[in-house]
């Protein structure tokens, strides 16, 4: 079994790395029975060729690493979302399989992306973390597919705050934000709520 960490490296700088360190080595102890700490910073040489702008740093490991790669990114536009059900995946190691995901992914009909909902509750979207406006507060799923990078360093921040939020109470909020490890929470696409199609 193989999983990935993903990495937004600006400024020739790892971001949020302390969180991707955390996650990895979670993975490596609770999946892969390993009790040695990973410091990524350590294992990861930024190439020279990368200038200030941002990349994407794409580790693929096991118990040891399989390869890393570097590409330039770009935020893909979103503009409107899909609710689809299932109530059976699981993703809560950040796997390097991800062909449930793209099955649901491919239900989207004319909408950029999905909302996943597993047994009533809002999780996450295909690539992404949510928030959910409410007020003046925004709320992020308690029980997301995946706890991302980003996300930690939002509830640590206290950006964002954790909640159970059921698809049937979506008409309470206002527009919701989708952002992962490379896309920050400035940066994150905003969508209203009515652009949420069932």
């Amino acid at each position: 079994m193989k999983f990935i960490e993903t990495i937004q490296i600006k400024n020739r700088q790892f971001q949020n790395i302390h969180f991707h360190n955390q996650r990895l080595n979670l993975t490596r102890q609770n999946a892969l029975n390993q009790t040695d700490n990973w410091q990524l910073q350590q294992l990861i040489s930024i190439p020279e060729t990368l200038t200030d702008s941002v990349y994407k740093c794409r580790v693929i490991y096991a118990h040891d690493i399989q390869s890393i790669e570097f590409s330039s990114y770009q935020i893909r536009p979103i503009h409107s979302l899909k609710a689809i059900h299932n109530n059976s995946i699981d993703y809560h190691y950040k796997y390097l399989n991800r062909d449930l995901l793209q099955h649901l992914f491919e239900q989207r009909g004319d909408c950029d992306d999905i909302l996943i909902i597993k047994n009533g509750l809002i999780t996450d979207s295909y690539y992404c973390n949510l928030a959910f406006f409410y007020k003046k507060n925004w709320y992020t799923p308690a029980a997301p597919l995946l706890k991302g990078t980003q996300r930690a360093a939002l509830i640590e921040k206290g950006i964002i705050q954790e909640k159970n939020i059921l698809i049937d109470d979506l008409h309470i909020f206002s527009k919701v934000r989708l952002f992962n490890a490379m896309i920050e929470w400035k940066n994150a696409p905003e969508i209203p709520i009515g652009q949420v199609f069932s």
